[in-house]
Parts: structure tokens; C-alpha cells; sequence
């Protein structure tokens, strides 16, 4: 081959790769909005980082509602364990592509343990279960 033909070969080679993975990173993973709508207890920003039907389990309660009953339950949940702190301690992702956030909730009168499972839809992760134990 010619030099010209070996250089244009590169060239589309490391832009399909390029591309490839811009298209595999394009997913954005709402870690950073959904800590903050924990930490204000923001029941109605947790809900628009939902799809349609979210799994949630509140004290031990497992439920699997539309979003305009999960916004309900999550306003009931912060009024009776108002937050002091919450953060993010771990992350993961599972060999099927869902991504896992495990954190602390803190009120003045109780800790919880808080899982959060993420699901890929279109070009960004949706919050699928969400527990606080």
C-alpha cells in the first residue's frame, strides 16, 4: 500500500474507534443531581431522574409505583427523617450494565442505608430502585 492509502486507513480506523467509545460514554449518570436531590430532600427532583415506574422500598415498604405516587411517598419518608447529611460511599456497575450507588442518610434521629439502582435508557441512566434501609 501507499503511504497516503496507509495514512487514510489510520485516520478512519482511530475515528471509528472515536466514535465508538463517545457513544459508549454518551450515557450520563445522574450521581451528582440525585445526591443533591437526596441531600435537600428534593422528592420531586428525585422523581424526574425516574422513568415512568420506579421500585422504591422505604423501611422495609416495597413498592413498584408511577412516579406521581413515588413523589408522595419520598415527601411522606423526608417529612418523618428530615436529612442532616447523605453522601455516596460506593459505586458499582453490574455485568449487565446497570449501575449501583450505595450511600448514608443521616437524620437527626436515625442513619439509613441508601441503594440506588441505575438503568440505561436512550442517552442517560434512570433511577430504577431506590431504597433507604
Amino acid at each position: 500500500m501507499n503511504a497516503v492509502v496507509q495514512m487514510t486507513l489510520r485516520s478512519c480506523v482511530v475515528l471509528f474507534f472515536s466514535l465508538v467509545s463517545n457513544c459508549l460514554c454518551a450515557q450520563s449518570l445522574p450521581k451528582e443531581d440525585l445526591g443533591a436531590a437526596i441531600s435537600t430532600s428534593s422528592a420531586k427532583e428525585i422523581v424526574k431522574l425516574t422513568g415512568p415506574v420506579i421500585e422504591l422500598n422505604l423501611e422495609g415498604q416495597k413498592v413498584t409505583c408511577k412516579q406521581a405516587e413515588a413523589l408522595g411517598r419520598l415527601r411522606t419518608f423526608f417529612q418523618k427523617y428530615p436529612v442532616s447529611s447523605f453522601e455516596f460511599v460506593h459505586e458499582g456497575k453490574s455485568p449487565n450494565g446497570q449501575i449501583f450507588l450505595i450511600g448514608q442518610y443521616k437524620t437527626g434521629q436515625k442513619k439509613f442505608r441508601v441503594h440506588v439502582l441505575l438503568e440505561a435508557h436512550s442517552s442517560r441512566y434512570l433511577v430504577k430502585v431506590l431504597s433507604f434501609y
